[in-house]
């Protein structure tokens, strides 16, 4: 029989992440909202990723893909789109966490505005090697606003990477029909798969809208991602990511 249609789909892609995975699975299924589905996508961990899951897969709610083989975060990403039954879709990492009310939120802004796209801000969390917040960086959208002109939206993009706002796909929420029917998927490169993802997006956007509000928590501890290790290529890497946004924004904002 096939699966009903739900609200959301929460995409988690999982790799050795075992000390913080189960803090991550809660806060998304004991959200005040109910209408979603969770997949988690065991991207062949060999810690105690998968059984952390199996701990959650009586859930109605739970849907857990583990991958023989690694191969990456783009593409567990992508297996969690191809089956996805929300009308909207999440990409949440494995170490962060949201407040109980985010997928509230979100419901309430698609139930007013019908956006192709919702953007939040997050709480930027530094950790201490004992996994405890030293301090923590609220970065927001300037505005809580709908952009409905492919102009408006491009012009909002860019003010929001200067934040770093627009690049990560874990502070959106995306229609899940926009994705599929344009193609969209994350690509297997280093680092800027995120922002190459989005910017993918960009032009098919008909609507989206920003909320002035810090619903999502980013853990960045030591040593504990690429992003913070020393990358020989780390700044061609972001010369790249900075010429990909601007080859966009000039192709269709002449």
């Amino acid at each position: 029989m096939q699966k009903s249609k739900v609200q959301f789909s929460v995409v988690m892609p999982i790799y050795n992440v075992a000390p913080y995975l189960e803090k991550s699975i809660l806060c998304i299924l004991n959200q005040t909202y109910l209408d979603f589905e969770l997949i988690l996508v065991n991207d062949a961990s060999t810690d105690s990723s998968l059984e952390i899951c199996r701990k959650f897969e009586k859930e109605e709610k739970v849907k857990i893909i583990d991958c023989s083989k690694n191969q990456g975060v783009s593409t567990a990403r992508n297996l969690g789109l191809q089956s996805a039954y929300g009308e909207y879709i999440l990409f949440i990492d494995p170490d962060d966490s949201i407040d109980l009310n985010l997928l509230e939120i979100y419901d309430q802004a698609i139930e007013k505005y019908h956006p192709d796209l919702v953007i939040v801000g997050a709480k930027e969390e530094y950790m201490n090697q004992n996994g405890k917040i030293e301090y923590e960086k609220v970065i927001i959208p300037e505005k809580s606003k709908v952009y409905d002109s492919q102009e408006s939206i491009y012009e909002e993009a860019l003010f929001l990477e200067a934040k770093t706002l627009f690049g990560y796909p874990w502070n959106k929420c995306y229609r899940t029909k926009l994705l599929r029917k344009n193609g969209v998927a994350f690509k297997k490169v280093k680092m800027i798969e995120d922002i190459q993802f989005n910017l993918e997006l960009l032009p098919y956007l008909k609507s989206m809208q920003t909320l002035s509000i810090a619903p999502y928590h980013y853990a960045i501890r030591p040593n504990a991602s690429l992003t913070h290790q020393k990358l020989a290529d780390y700044f061609e890497l972001h010369t790249t990511r900075i010429t990909l946004f601007i080859e966009e924004y000039e192709r269709h904002m002449p």
